[in-house]
């Protein structure tokens, strides 16, 4: 199964080609410069580099976020689109449980609260644990003052942050345990995902962003 894969929940994007499991093309870039916008750029010569054409894409899959929702709206929009002509599946998952997965493989631990910046003095996050070497969300995306974090996450849980730089004076101050730097999801791991779960049967996430805070509104 030919599967691209659509990460830009963060400042770094990323966007990645399998054929089941391996990586036929990947590439990542600074979002900062290009919001949502340079994966166009890219795909025509991850295509080429891969001798493929959208039309031979099975699954096209989507990190949904948290995180930066005008990236967010980007790429499942684009994915969406490019799977329309052929009628293909979109498969969505959150972006967070990509990043959890991740250092779950690479760290070996058991509990990871994945935590962004919320804006508004506040941060989002959500909790995985591995259960018989399976990755299971086991508190839902939510959003709090960074001193109310604490008494959310489970004893020995490991915090991993894409906006570690913002938030470590906050995170520092704690006694939790941090990995110290940024740490973003990845479209590779995304389209892996999406594909195990595809061969188990399971269900997508729904086709819209994970947004966290309601949108800013002003008064005219």
């Amino acid at each position: 199964m030919i599967a691209l894969a659509l990460e830009l929940s963060s400042r770094h994007g990323s966007a990645a080609l399998l054929s089941g499991h391996e990586i036929l093309a990947e590439e990542t870039w600074d979002e900062k410069d290009f919001r949502g916008q340079h994966v166009f750029r890219v795909l025509p010569g991850m295509l080429r580099k891969a001798s493929l054409s959208l039309d031979v894409i099975d699954v096209f899959a989507v990190g949904r976020g948290p995180g930066s929702y005008s990236g967010m709206r980007v790429a499942i929009t684009a994915a969406r689109a490019f799977a329309l002509p052929g009628q293909k599946t979109v498969y969505t998952l959150s972006s967070g449980e990509a990043l959890a997965q991740e250092i779950a493989d690479l760290k070996k631990v058991s509990s990871i609260a994945i935590v962004g910046d919320a804006r508004r003095g506040t941060v989002w996050f959500g909790v995985f644990e591995v259960r018989d070497q399976v990755l299971a969300q086991v508190k839902s995306w939510a959003v709090l003052a960074p001193d109310k974090l604490a008494a959310e996450l489970p004893p020995e849980t490991l915090v991993v942050s894409p906006d570690w730089q913002k938030l470590s004076p906050v995170l520092k101050g704690s006694n939790f345990k941090c990995l110290e730097q940024d740490h973003f999801p990845k479209a590779r791991i995304v389209g892996q995902l999406a594909l195990r779960k595809l061969e188990l049967g399971l269900p997508g996430e729904p086709l819209v962003p994970i947004y966290t805070q309601p949108a800013v509104a002003m008064k005219l």
